[in-house]
């Protein structure tokens, strides 16, 4: 969770060229609902909720192909890769 949230932080302070900008907040803010995931799955754990922590999981890989997707978009090869 704490590298993500730096990522996130480090990816914000990024300002893409306007023809971007779209394209890159709605990639900021899939990351955004990747980061709330992790920090669900994480606080499951903590909890010793192992459903809870199954489905903050599978949430956050069913939706690694759509920001794979708006990575791309921006131009982005590493990014958001599985």
């Amino acid at each position: 969770v704490t590298i993500a949230t730096d990522e996130l932080n480090e990816l914000r302070n990024i300002r893409p060229p306007d023809e971007l900008r779209e394209r890159y907040d709605r990639y900021l803010e899939a990351r955004g609902r990747a980061l709330e995931l992790l920090e669900q799955g994480r606080d499951a754990a903590e909890d010793k909720d192992a459903d809870a922590y199954g489905q903050a999981q599978a949430k956050a890989a069913a939706e690694q192909p759509e920001r794979l997707k708006l990575a791309r978009a921006v131009g982005f090869k590493q990014c958001s890769k599985g």
